[in-house]
């Protein structure tokens, strides 16, 4: 007989690792696989809970097109079509049971749900790739099984609703879920795993040796795009590279995700859109010879983001892998690999595409400016909801899925339209890949759409809802060879400790990171007050404004000039003895903050621009504006914190920064004895203007 509460009860059930897998991620496929891999056991973990009388009322399931899916393929098996290709159900779900005896058994039959589900796409993945070459190493089968079957962590509570928020809560800093220490080499994706061949390099040539022969083979089966030379895997690591090639032994239907989009082709897609649209003739032609002597994973199967002008026959140009697009890779045997039988056919054409790529960056387009290089920089986004246990307060846990689920519906179509590829969207959080110019857009469109989607919870709720919907994010502009597990930590970095820690919520953080580490750190509120005015402008508006002067006749050389003096006498004006980036500072007393930034864009101007002091105090006036609209800080609240300097100013890190709180907006008093400046803004613009370029920007 079940112990029952009045009411039933809630369960909470949440798988993981969640950040470290995901982080844990060596190229985009990685990561596509490990969002994917979370979502769809989360799915077939609240199938379980389903099955056993629970019902999941957060997420809201019912128009989940992955979920939906499952439960198709459940029903009618092959019939039920190809799965989609973006994970959409989040990792932590809530159900209702009857009792506390069914809500255990409901949290039981989940965790026996994921438990199947993935030995499936395990065995799925060893029987295609490792079962043949496992004779090659040593105890291979017994390190898969070991790693394999105690990976997964579910933690779940059974609570009264109005407990359920502090019994999860409580439940999470309960750690239960350790696994056993790994000997040998470790794993190049998930260093904590050993990788699979058992051999250890370390002991010598032999071993060494051993170890290729058994990559060797696993390399032959999986192919060499898939697994490059040099790659050497866990268990987990490598089921999450290849469990989409054999997707529908895995999981009972084809995903066709083959040349997931590098770090590389999403930073190239403006450019590549360039191409297509002036010199298509001179796309196939290239196309054509790599064609020739490249393999066919050279050419992606997936539908790319780019898609060719109708009617004209391009190659598949749009579909080569991106590193075919830079000479520096080309020439580079082991970035692009070619089946040419020998040394001197090999060196001739890629001296060939090498030629063929400078003749396409020589030709000029419709703005008589030449078609040039590729960009090496992309974006990776990240967005999350801010204090979603509010939300649940003040609009009830049914409008508030399907708030998330219009929002996670949404984003796919968002992206894309601005030329990014979706990794993760799930209920309010997303996950993306985008090109450097079309990043703000999209930002900027996403944290709308959220705001929209809970339009009918809040004219339910009426005045009595104190709780707003708002979204915080992260755009980091990095470098395409910048290892993806940096890029992502920065990220995450960005989104929890900067935009929603350290600026109160409600704000986007722009970060750029260069090979050589973090380039820039900017945070703002969405909305934030104009400089000495009591107009709002949109916090990305603000850095396209400053971006589109950057990028005028001469703007180059303006940013140049101008951004690095400002900041090395800023340094000292505002007592910066070593500037980072994030750094905001209280200029001197007495200081003409406003005059000094004034004669500097003065000086620049009278040098760059070759027209009358009238047009030079016009052009001044606006630049100057611009400037001082992305140098204050914009934020919620923070505790008045700061750290005196050896110069007499005073120096404040993102974390200590601090101002008077607007009641709309956020935005710090602006008066001269309390302003706070910082040159970040400068340089995220500085940056836009130039595209990544870094010969621009030099």
């Amino acid at each position: 007989m079940g112990v029952g509460i009045s009411g039933g009860v809630q369960l909470d059930i949440a798988i993981g690792p969640v950040q470290g897998f995901v982080a844990q991620s060596r190229r985009t496929r990685d990561l596509w696989g490990s969002s994917y891999l979370l979502s769809y056991l989360s799915a077939r973990a609240a199938l379980g809970v389903e099955r056993a009388g629970g019902k999941v009322v957060r997420p809201k399931l019912a128009g989940d097109p992955l979920y939906q899916w499952i439960e198709r393929q459940e029903q009618v098996g092959a019939a039920a079509g190809s799965p989609p290709p973006i994970g959409s159900v989040p990792n932590h779900f809530v159900a209702v049971c009857k009792s506390v005896d069914e809500g255990r058994n409901a949290a039981q039959a989940a965790i026996a749900e994921l438990e199947r589900a993935w030995r499936q796409i395990c065995e799925a993945v060893w029987d295609t790739f490792v079962a043949d070459a496992s004779h090659l190493g040593v105890d291979v089968e017994a390190i898969w099984h070991r790693q394999t079957a105690q990976y997964w962590e579910v933690t779940w509570t059974i609570s009264e609703e109005k407990q359920e928020q502090s019994s999860y809560a409580r439940r999470k800093l309960w750690r239960t879920h350790v696994l056993p220490d790994e000997p040998g080499d470790k794993c190049m994706v998930i260093p904590d795993l050993q990788e699979l061949s058992g051999y250890v390099r370390a002991k010598g040539a032999d071993e060494a040796r051993a170890q290729d022969r058994f990559w060797e083979a696993i390399r032959k089966q999986a192919g060499v795009l898939n697994l490059p030379p040099g790659d050497r895997l866990s268990a987990v690591a490598l089921v999450k590279r290849l469990f989409a090639d054999v997707s529908e032994k895995a999981i009972g239907g084809r995903l066709n995700v083959s040349n997931w989009p590098s770090t590389v082709y999403v930073a190239a897609v403006p450019w590549i859109q360039r191409v297509l649209e002036h010199v298509p003739h001179q796309a196939r032609e290239y196309s054509e010879i790599v064609t020739n002597v490249a393999p066919k994973g050279a050419f992606a199967t997936a539908a790319p983001i780019v898609v060719a002008p109708s009617g004209i026959d391009t190659g598949g140009f749009e579909r080569l892998d991106g590193n075919f697009f830079h000479r520096d890779w080309v020439i580079n045997k082991r970035q692009c690999i070619l089946t040419t039988s020998d040394a001197e056919s090999d060196a001739k054409v890629r001296k060939e595409l090498c030629e063929r790529l400078q003749g396409i960056a020589r030709v000029k387009g419709d703005d008589d400016k030449p078609i040039g290089y590729p960009s090496l920089f992309y974006t990776l986004l990240l967005a999350d909801g801010d204090l979603l246990r509010d939300l649940l307060a003040a609009y009830g846990g049914t409008h508030v899925s399907e708030a998330l689920q219009r929002f996670s519906q949404e984003v796919p179509r968002i992206v894309e339209r601005h030329l990014g590829k979706v990794v993760y969207a799930g209920g309010d959080d997303v996950l993306a890949m985008l090109p450097v110019a079309t990043a703000l857009d999209c930002a900027r469109d996403l944290a709308k759409v959220y705001r929209a989607s809970f339009d009918s919870a809040v004219d339910s709720a009426g005045q009595d809802a104190s709780a707003e919907p708002t979204l915080s994010m992260a755009l980091l502009f990095t470098h395409a060879r910048v290892p993806l597990k940096t890029a992502l930590d920065e990220a995450r970095h960005l989104l929890d400790d900067v935009a929603k820690d350290g600026n109160g919520r409600d704000s986007l953080a722009v970060g750029i990171m260069k090979r050589g580490g973090l380039h820039a750190q900017w945070v703002s509120t969405w909305r934030r007050r104009r400089f000495a005015e009591e107009r709002c402008i949109d916090a990305t508006e603000a850095l396209q404004t400053l971006s589109s002067y950057f990028n005028r006749n001469g703007g180059a050389r303006l940013a140049s000039s101008l951004v690095y003096r400002v900041r090395q006498t800023l340094a000292f004006l505002c007592g910066w003895p070593e500037w980072s980036p994030g750094s905001w500072g209280r200029p001197l007393k007495d200081l003409d903050i406003v005059g000094f930034l004034k004669a500097e864009v003065i000086n620049s101007l009278s040098h760059i621009l070759s027209v009358d002091n009238a047009e030079i105090d016009r052009w001044s006036d606006e630049l100057l504006q611009a400037m001082l609209d992305v140098m204050t800080p914009s934020l919620r609240q923070r505790k008045a914190t700061s750290m005196p300097s050896d110069s007499g100013g005073e120096v404040l890190s993102g974390e200590e920064l601090h101002g008077k709180r607007d009641p709309d907006f956020g935005t710090p008093s602006t008066e001269m004895s309390e302003m706070l400046i910082g040159v970040d803004g400068l340089l995220v613009a500085r940056f836009l203007a130039s595209q990544g370029d870094e010969e621009a920007e030099a």
